[in-house]
């Protein structure tokens, strides 16, 4: 008799996953999904009305990925590669009612979730150990004590702190994928890092055709965002076109700007270890990606990337400073150089606006205008997030009896010294709405220190505590403080801390400068990243968190082998 396991082994005695073949295959399906599979959409429209042309579409370029896989015994490279593409890519099959859909988080089918489930039987089956480091198990005691919340926190809505959960699990059990091949020695983290960046690459130039079409190309179910035009911007003869959230890829939105910020560090890096043509290629894609990153139109995104590229600069200027000198003195490299910062620093279409400060003590309807600060609401979809990062898709709930209790903080202390503030070269218009946000979010926290009043509930508490309109909490780390308490907190920053120290000690005790570089733009990257997300709920969005994770799962595997704790581990990145 023939048991489970043995029929699983079977099934999966395919060849291990290997660096070259997951950058191969990565690159294929990055092509075939992110840029082939629109295209062969909007040829179908004409013959298959919406949303099937769209499902076909993708369909046939899975099911040629997935034979292509298994005839050359690849489906295990081939699902890592899958997981590091698809999980930059916001094509769901939403489950249950609208009512339990609040961004990224509710009863969702994702794309990536194939190849997760993929992996994890492979992972079952296979002779490898998983490896989960300290600041993974971290993440798992804080998904733990959301889930807690459900119990003990008073907010309104236990049900969507429970899909929290669900979606927090999905991320660390990316991570520990993410960390277990790179373990294993069969698949490198340059190999990692690259495929990721190879799918960033393919959304960027979905974005550029965004941009030049001056809105979504039409393709909702497969992950596009549908936000309004920000800001008009004149490129000479060629004509007027508009920035703003539509240009995403198949993100949703948002998303795309904080990948963007990720991986722009490590794609720079690549390009600043290359020489001659390779060199001056993957500055141009550089330039591209900061030039898409600046037409999403995200103010905060701005920001996160430019405190990533000084991390970047001044811990690794010192070592590369040669090769930097290098660069500045062949032609192309300086004119690519200069044009990337130059990019980099494109004012805000709302340049030289002060801030807006809410009138706290009206009845007025208080809303963000201007989109190019991340305000603006993302829709259009009903096959993706049906979202806003004002949180405006979800019909129920807003109004839930909310949360009763002492006031320890006032909001107008904090607004009157907002008036007239001014940002150079950023729109400061909306600065006062979020400030009343964070304002209201640590009052909570003061009033629920120990349990927080449940994870992804402040949307449904935010008109009774003060807001005009529902919304989600534009900074992460408040957001964490009043849904999880002073403990959630404590332990979701708890593993970042882990990561970032034992990163920085790997990176001093390392002897190959090429491999400390790569390291150090990832940590950059992470760090523009968490930066951001003092100004986004981005996190909020399934792009943003499992592309997140998945960077520290690398950086988890980096200090593990550094320090020699992994075992069977090749130390070729």
């Amino acid at each position: 008799m023939v048991s489970a396991r043995e029929i699983l082994q079977n099934l999966f005695s395919q060849r291990p996953p290997s660096s070259q073949q997951v950058i191969i295959f990565g690159t294929v399906l990055s092509i075939g999904v992110i840029l082939l599979a629109p295209v062969l959409a909007v040829f179908l429209e004409p013959f298959i009305g919406g949303p099937y042309n769209q499902l076909v579409a993708v369909g046939v370029i899975g099911l040629f990925y997935g034979v292509v896989c298994a005839y050359y015994k690849e489906i295990i490279s081939g699902s890592y590669a899958g997981m590091l593409v698809f999980l930059t890519i916001s094509m769901n099959v939403p489950l249950g009612d609208s009512k339990y859909h609040l961004a990224g988080i509710g009863p969702n089918i994702w794309l990536v979730h194939i190849p997760i489930i993929i992996l994890v039987t492979y992972g079952l089956v296979s002779e490898d150990s998983i490896q989960i480091g300290r600041p993974q198990k971290l993440f798992a005691l804080f998904i733990v004590w959301a889930g807690l919340g459900a119990i003990l926190a008073p907010g309104p809505r236990p049900d969507m702190t429970i899909l929290f959960v669900i979606f927090a699990m999905t991320a660390l059990l990316i991570s520990i994928i993410v960390m277990t091949a790179i373990a294993s020695g069969k698949v490198s983290i340059t190999s990692t890092l690259t495929t990721l960046c190879i799918a960033v690459i393919a959304h960027v130039f979905l974005g550029i055709i965004q941009f030049l079409n001056r809105g979504p190309i039409g393709v909702p179910y497969l992950g596009e965002g549908a936000g309004a035009p920000a800001a008009e911007v004149s490129l000479g003869p060629i004509g007027a076109f508009y920035t703003g959230p539509f240009v995403n890829g198949l993100t949703f939105g948002g998303p795309l700007a904080v990948l963007l910020t990720l991986t722009i560090p490590i794609v720079l890096v690549f390009a600043l270890q290359k020489d001659g043509k390779e060199r001056i290629g993957l500055l141009l894609v550089v330039c591209l990606m900061l030039f898409v990153h600046r037409m999403s139109g995200w103010d905060a995104a701005r920001g996160g990337l430019l405190v990533a590229l000084s991390v970047l600069l001044i811990s690794a200027g010192g070592i590369q400073w040669k090769k930097i000198r290098e660069l500045k003195t062949v032609g192309k490299g300086a004119i690519t150089t200069i044009g990337m910062f130059l990019i980099l620093f494109i004012p805000s279409s709302g340049f030289g606006q002060t801030v807006r400060v809410p009138n706290v003590s009206s009845t007025e309807s208080e809303t963000e205008a201007d989109s190019d600060t991340g305000s603006q609401t993302e829709g259009g979809s009903s096959g993706s997030e049906a979202s806003s990062d004002t949180g405006s898709q979800t019909a129920d709930g807003a109004n839930t009896p909310g949360i009763e209790g002492e006031k320890y903080l006032d909001v107008a202390d904090f607004m009157v010294h907002l008036d007239g503030l001014n940002i150079p070269l950023f729109d400061a218009t909306n600065l006062g709405i979020r400030v009343h946000q964070y304002v209201l979010g640590l009052d909570l926290a003061l009033q629920y220190p120990i349990t927080g009043i449940g994870a992804a509930n402040f949307y449904f508490v935010s008109e009774d505590i003060g807001l005009r309109t529902s919304y989600h909490l534009h900074n992460w780390y408040i957001q964490l403080l009043a849904e999880t308490g002073v403990i959630g907190f404590s332990l979701y920053s708890g593993a970042l801390l882990l990561i970032f120290v034992g990163t920085i000690q790997a990176i001093l005790d390392e002897t190959d400068e090429k491999r400390a570089l790569i390291i150090i733009a990832t940590l950059a990257g992470t760090v523009g990243v968490l930066s951001q997300l003092m100004f986004q709920p981005q996190m909020m969005k399934m792009p943003s968190m499992f592309s997140f994770w998945a960077v520290m799962g690398v950086l988890a595997a980096y200090i593990g082998i550094t320090n020699d704790d992994l075992g069977r581990v090749s130390k070729d990145l």
